[in-house]
């Protein structure tokens, strides 16, 4: 009987290492290196499933903390499953919902056993742990699932790095234990924050723990772009050869095009989420250099206008940096 899941490298580039290869699921393969689209609540915006497929798109994400607060996963469970209930037969991909449980800095409490938060949307409360994060992303049935972690943000000091490094290790063998469809593959994650001998420890540790595939998370959350790129060449000979990789989160400013206006004559539009500053760190003008550059590589690009998502928190420094309040986002005009 063969395995649901496989992979296998088609090519190796002898300058750079580079691979291309095949990861086979039960609801098809997927060609990689692979650009993976986003459907946060099970669905990508201003696109049907059908103009995904017809584009070409082999997978897509949606995001477990949003699906578990709204509808629920019982409900897409009830309906069939993910797949079944955003119309979509193909490959999907859901995170841990570590990351946005994380970012939830003063409504959050994590301790060992998991995090405890308060719902963004009506202020409840809720739990999720490793073991809870397995079930709501069994109970959704995505072909891939990633292991509940603990992300570091930019900058961070070294035993803070350890000690979230650590908890992530313990967390995906938690993981791992608990989690039983032999129809979804469970990625293991990478953490380490910016500090080579973490990153190295914890991609042999996790390689170890022998997953289906890795995430490589904690990168692209601020840094220098010549940084996330030391990290990853650092890590690149501890991590198996034979399984796939997912570098979690890359991007920067999203860019599409709107009508033309005599406010933004190009047409040309960037778009941003929220930036997200850990606690500790804050009142320290990052978040707002953050920002600067981004707008400053958005007019580079030929932008005339930039869009942002915003909270409650990040609105009054946008406001200070010349974004004005739209209709369910902040907008900056150049």
């Amino acid at each position: 009987m063969s395995k649901p899941f496989s992979y296998e490298v088609t090519h190796v580039c002898k300058q750079s290492g580079a691979r291309l290869g095949v990861l086979h699921t039960p609801h098809g393969d997927i060609q990689t290196p692979i650009y993976m689209p986003v459907g946060t609540a099970a669905c990508v915006k201003a696109m049907t499933p059908r103009e995904m497929e017809e584009i070409g798109t082999q997978i897509l994400l949606s995001n477990t903390y949003h699906l578990h607060l709204r509808p629920g996963e019982k409900l897409i469970q009830e309906a069939g499953g993910l797949h079944k209930f955003m119309s979509w037969n193909k490959p999907i991909l859901t995170d841990s919902g570590g990351f946005q449980v994380f970012s939830l800095a003063g409504i959050r409490t994590i301790k060992e056993e998991g995090v405890t938060f308060q719902s963004h949307l009506d202020g409840s409360r809720h739990f999720i742990g490793p073991e809870e994060s397995m079930d709501i992303q069994m109970a959704l049935g995505s072909d891939i699932c990633m292991a509940f972690d603990v992300c570091s943000p930019y900058p961070c000091d070294y035993d803070t790095a350890r000690v979230n490094m650590d908890r992530t290790h313990r967390w995906a063998e938690r993981c791992k234990v608990h989690h039983n469809r032999e129809d979804q593959a469970l990625f293991g994650i990478v953490q380490g924050a910016f500090y080579k001998d973490l990153r190295i420890r914890s991609a042999q540790t996790l390689a170890d723990m022998d997953f289906i595939g890795y995430g490589i998370g904690g990168l692209s959350v601020g840094e220098p772009k010549p940084l996330m790129y030391e990290m990853l060449e650092e890590i690149a000979p501890y991590m198996p050869y034979n399984k796939p990789r997912y570098r979690m989160g890359v991007g920067s400013a999203d860019y599409h095009t709107e009508m033309p206006t005599c406010a933004n004559p190009t047409g040309c539009c960037a778009f941003l989420m929220n930036i997200y500053t850990d606690p500790a760190y804050r009142r320290k003008g990052i978040a707002a250099r953050i920002v600067t550059a981004l707008v400053e590589d958005a007019k580079a690009r030929g932008a005339g206008s930039v869009l942002l998502e915003a909270t409650d928190m990040g609105a009054p420094l946008y406001r200070k940096l010349g974004f004005v309040d739209a209709k369910g986002y902040m907008r900056l005009e150049m």
